[in-house]
């Protein structure tokens, strides 16, 4: 799968030497982003260092599609995935962007929505997922944007609290 440009940015699948990065930008993300909807004793819970088991699986696996978005000096981390979730009638997951705040909206998200879209195409994928926290209606709204249909509602428990979790689907044919 060829890379995706525009003026600043390149869109690219992610390489082993991207780990580290990758684990920078979910926590850093995790810390702006969920600010006032996850339980911040939690977020404090998420690093870099204990992200980055993870983020390795992520970069060298073959089921999931990790991709970058790179200008010359950084690189904004998104990850793309298979269904993780059996009852929803989906073949693949969009798993996360994750952006820098300072990267925020200026098209970047869409790059990568895009991208990962392909790739998930070219696997002849039918039908795409994403779950993303209900109270986070900046990303729900980028979904609903990106043609997203809200199928149902549930939730995901993160040390003893429940938060509710809004689920989308697109249909990729």
């Amino acid at each position: 799968m060829t890379s995706l440009n525009s003026s600043k940015f390149s869109i690219r699948k992610a390489k082993s030497n991207d780990a580290s990065q990758v684990a920078f930008i979910n926590a850093e993300a995790w810390q702006t982003t969920y600010q006032g909807i996850i339980a911040q004793g939690f977020l404090k819970t998420i690093t870099p260092e204990q992200q980055l088991p993870r983020a390795k699986r992520l970069v060298e696996s073959t089921d999931l599609l990790c991709v970058v978005a790179e200008n010359t000096l950084t690189a904004e981390i998104a990850g793309f995935g298979k269904n993780r979730e059996p009852k929803v009638d989906a073949d693949c997951e969009l798993q996360a962007i994750y952006l820098l705040e300072s990267y925020q909206k200026i098209g970047l998200g869409k790059m990568l929505f895009d991208y990962g879209v392909k790739g998930l195409k070219e696997k002849s994928n039918k039908k795409m997922m994403v779950s993303v926290f209900e109270a986070n209606k900046a990303a729900r709204f980028f979904y609903e944007r990106q043609g997203g249909k809200q199928i149902e509602s549930d939730h995901v428990d993160l040390e003893r609290t429940r938060y509710i979790t809004s689920t989308y689907v697109w249909n990729l044919e």
